[in-house]
């Protein structure tokens, strides 16, 4: 049986927010949950992603010659019981929608790693993607000191068909904003092809051996394009892993699979 709870976000200017203050702008990682309808989970949780806090600012704001408004949100994850006395790396997980910032594996994967101790940055796309991408990633390295995010120390994760639209958006953004990944994470997606101006950004890429949508012969033309481009690179091959096994393979495998992405991801912002 499932639950809702109506739950207002409300947007606020993100200058001068106080992550200390028992009675701020937040929800927490339960509150948010109980807010969303759908009954899907990924497989990999643990208690402290209850009490994760998320705060909604506005990114992207821009009125066209017509009058019409386009607002863009993003919200920030935050560990339990952070305190905004240093600034966090963070993941931002890739959007190519408006309703990306509430959809259920996106919320739970930026739940899991903000009770990992880092944030996590969840965002709404509603132009081209890459032209979004870059929009949040340049508010997010102005903002860095508001946001208590440390503009250093980024990495990015996509899953699935937003994989190759990850991969060229970062790819276009290094126009602009070179080397500005830690690292990027990508799970059973198709890759794109590596450019020139992919910057050397450590990949970790993740292959089901049952998937039929993510099959080897991409990881394979991915390991081609890599050493050509001279790309540090991991691949995590979960032999018996389907297609999105994080929300639909409740196993020990795949609880393990899961860790281990977040564990890379945390290694790799942290040193």
């Amino acid at each position: 049986m499932t639950r809702t709870i109506s739950i207002v976000l409300l947007v606020f200017s993100t200058v001068g927010i106080s992550l200390a203050a028992a009675d701020g702008p937040f929800i927490t990682g339960a509150e948010k949950r109980l807010a969303m309808t759908d009954e899907h989970w990924i497989v990999r949780t643990v208690p402290e992603m209850d009490d994760v806090r998320i705060y909604r600012s506005v990114y992207h704001f821009e009125q066209s010659p017509s009058g019409t408004n386009l607002e863009m949100s993003m919200d920030v994850y935050y560990p339990p019981h952070f305190d905004g006395s240093t600034a966090l790396p963070a993941v931002i997980l890739f959007s190519d929608n408006a309703e990306m910032i509430d959809y259920f594996q996106t919320v739970a994967w930026a739940e899991l790693y903000a009770a990992s101790g880092i944030a996590a940055i969840t965002y709404q796309a509603k132009r081209t993607v890459s032209k979004d991408y870059e929009a949040l990633l340049a508010y997010v390295v102005e903002h860095s000191k508001e946001l208590h995010v440390n503009a250093n120390r980024l990495a990015l994760w996509a899953v699935s068909s937003l994989v190759q639209s990850a991969m060229n958006a970062v790819q276009q953004a290094n126009e602009n904003h070179p080397n500005h990944l830690s690292c990027a994470v990508f799970l059973y997606g198709r890759p794109a092809s590596l450019r020139t101006n992919w910057d050397g950004t450590p990949v970790l890429l993740v292959f089901g051996g049952r998937d039929d949508y993510a099959k080897s012969t991409y990881k394979r033309r991915f390991e081609s394009q890599a050493a050509e481009v001279g790309l540090t690179y991991e691949i995590i091959e979960y032999e018996d892993g389907d297609h999105a096994f994080d929300v639909f393979q409740d196993t020990e495998e795949s609880i393990r699979c899961i860790q281990r992405i977040v564990d890379y991801t945390v290694s790799k912002l942290s040193f």
